[in-house]
């Protein structure tokens, strides 16, 4: 009868072991879902990069490059108005001589 009961143990925990077995598979299946259903690393790293490339940042060259070329541009405005200012102030010297001249 011995042999019997041991025999029968074994089946007892052949299916205790089946059943944890069962459970540890299905904890297993939900965490590969789980892991395939969130990004990795590697994915996150290349939104990110795709992100900035959208976003179209400025770098450091390229603020000193518009730096330099605003620059140029209100040095020239600034000749200008001193060319348009002397150009004024001799038209009003002009049209004061000629009035003078006029009652001369």
């Amino acid at each position: 009868m011995e042999g019997v009961i041991i025999i029968k143990d074994l089946h007892t925990r052949q299916g205790v072991t089946e059943v944890k077995l069962g459970e540890l598979e299905s904890t297993v299946d939900k965490i590969e879902q789980l892991l395939n259903a969130k990004t990795d690393e590697n994915d996150v790293k290349i939104i990110i990069e795709q992100l900035i490339k959208e976003k179209e940042l400025v770098t450091k060259s390229d603020l000193d490059y518009y730096q330099e070329k605003i620059e140029a541009n209100i040095k020239k405005t600034q000749v200008m108005m001193i060319k348009w200012v002397i150009g004024t102030g001799l038209s009003a010297i002009m049209a004061i001589t000629g009035i003078i001249g006029l009652f001369n």
